[in-house]
């Protein structure tokens, strides 16, 4: 009984003394508040970020959300998001008079650690307005889908915005759902715990990584395959030598490596068909854009195994694409372009909204405007104070 009065106090002692070292190691981890003005609203699940919703058919963002991100982890800053009644980063759409353009694709578009007005999306609009083609973008991405949920969300909601084009931005990991998950809040105390939040952080990347190792030893071993006939991987220096490249293909077979594979795309070509086939039946303009992870930035030569293959399904079906890996190449000390491997710095979101834009004027029809309608020059009110907060 004595030793048992000793090991509580003893326990609580050392948890002290692991929050502290976390707090002297840790940043302040990031947290989410969010206010809700949905009513009536019939959900099968929500996510703990509060803005994520479950269904059917895959994740969708919940309609009208102000979520306040704080201590954002790429950027370190409070970012607020807020979404329209059709559940997408946007303002909510009036009466159409400048060209429409809808953007498909995942977190590379939908930026969350970006502040509304900075991201791409964005600034392809605002860029278009200094020109005489101007258009208004939608933003109806999200993060952590595959193209096919991205396609989804273009028949359950997009088709009704009437867009004259559509645009799918395309990552090299949309075969599939990206894996990835939200810590949100902890209950009570917990909330202000360095050290719970930590403990939390890894436990979810255990899951994922339990998740990871099923799937590589699933449908991913034709793709390893694939890749180890082809090109006889090896260690090295991904950046200078090819055949190490590989090697870190295979390291990142579950997300984007498996895009190296030529079977990969056995799966991938009946989504772009689907793509064009949506165009014809509905009438808008479609056109792809090619996102590169930043290992084929960095290199020394040029590897573009996933933009080729792209181009030459998008060429069987009369669609114009964009790859941004050469102008991307381009650029004097390209590690400033990305947060991590493929989110985009504010100077990363400068080059792509120019390229963007110059592609989109130069491949569709668009009215020639006048005037832009002053609703679209209001601020969505991305960045407004909140007057409620409710913790999750």
């Amino acid at each position: 009984m004595k030793n048992l009065s000793l090991f509580f106090p003893a326990i609580a002692v050392a948890l002290l003394m692991a929050e502290g070292v976390a707090r002297l190691v840790l940043t302040v981890p990031p947290r989410l508040v969010s206010i809700d003005t949905n009513t009536d609203e019939t959900l099968v699940k929500i996510a703990p970020d509060n803005l994520t919703i479950f269904t059917p058919a895959g994740t969708r963002l919940r309609a009208n959300m102000r979520v306040k991100i704080l201590n954002e982890r790429l950027t370190n800053r409070d970012i607020d998001i807020q979404t329209n009644s059709l559940g997408y980063r946007n303002r909510d759409l009036q009466e159409k008079t400048l060209t429409r353009v809808l953007f498909l694709g995942d977190s590379i578009t939908f930026e969350d650690y970006a502040r509304e007005p900075e991201t791409w999306v964005r600034q392809v609009e605002t860029r278009s307005w200094d020109t005489n083609l101007p258009l208004e973008t939608i933003n109806a991405s999200k993060g952590g889908i595959s193209m096919s949920d991205e396609l989804a969300i273009l028949e359950e909601t997009g088709l009704g915005t009437q867009p004259d084009i559509v645009v799918l931005a395309f990552y090299l990991n949309d075969l599939r759902e990206s894996y990835g998950f939200q810590v949100g809040r902890l209950p009570g105390w917990l909330d202000r715990s360095y050290l719970a939040w930590l403990l939390t952080k890894s436990f979810n990347i255990f899951s994922v990584e339990m998740d990871i190792r099923r799937f590589r030893d699933g449908e991913m071993k034709a793709f390893a395959d694939d890749i180890e006939q082809r090109v006889q991987p090896h260690e090295g220096d991904p950046l200078q030598d090819r055949q190490a490249f590989y090697h870190e293909v295979l390291e990142q077979l579950h997300d984007w490596g498996g895009s190296f594979s030529d079977q990969h795309w056995d799966y991938m070509a009946p989504l772009f068909h689907r793509f064009r086939d949506l165009a014809d039946q509905h009438d808008f303009q479609p056109l792809i854009l090619v996102f590169p992870v930043d290992l084929q930035i960095y290199a020394e030569f040029n590897e573009d195994y996933p933009q080729r293959k792209v181009a030459a399904i998008a060429q069987s079906l009369d669609i114009p694409v964009l790859d941004l890996l050469p102008r991307l190449r381009e650029v004097q000390q390209p590690q400033r372009l990305l947060h991590d491997h493929c989110h985009y710095t504010t100077l990363g979101d400068d080059v792509l909204s120019q390229e963007i834009l110059a592609f989109i004027q130069d491949n569709s029809v668009i009215r020639r405007a006048e005037k832009i309608p002053p609703h679209l020059k209001f601020s969505t009110g991305q960045d407004q104070l909140f007057d409620h907060f409710i913790q999750h």
